[in-house]
């Protein structure tokens, strides 16, 4: 879904609206380092029954960009953008090529993953259709 379908099905209040204007900033920065992104939202944001005022939006990155480029550094410092990311380096032999980004599947068991070896109750169940693809 891109941003602006995005921001009309779930932007309806002032609330919803400062989330997605902060996701929408950490996609903006990243596009604009020429790198790669995919974005999964996921949790109380978009499963129903939508809350009127959420606390925060979650999401999971998949970010690809060339081998030895500059580190990625979130835009957002109030924490209201719950971010797991998983970042996918260019080969040694092929430095400017950027590989895909990881399929929801993939994001989905990498989460997991991290979760799990964190201590951390959260789990994605399913083949991740409760998640939302949003894009620039």
């Amino acid at each position: 879904m891109d941003l602006t379908a995005f921001f009309a099905a779930y932007g309806f209040n002032d609330r919803r609206q400062h989330l997605i204007g902060l996701l929408a900033a950490e996609l903006d920065a990243i596009r604009a380092k020429g790198w790669q992104v995919r974005c999964y939202v996921f949790g109380s944001f978009v499963r129903d029954p939508l809350k009127e005022q959420p606390g925060d939006i979650d999401c999971l990155l998949g970010i690809s960009k060339p081998f030895d480029d500059r580190r990625w550094y979130r835009q957002d410092a109030t924490g209201e953008i719950h971010i797991k990311h998983n970042v996918l380096f260019a080969s040694f032999a092929t430095p400017n090529e950027l590989r895909p980004c990881n399929t929801v599947g993939e994001m989905i068991a990498l989460f997991n993953q991290g979760c799990a070896l964190a201590g951390e109750e959260t789990h994605i169940d399913g083949d991740g259709s409760d998640l939302i693809e949003v894009w620039l």
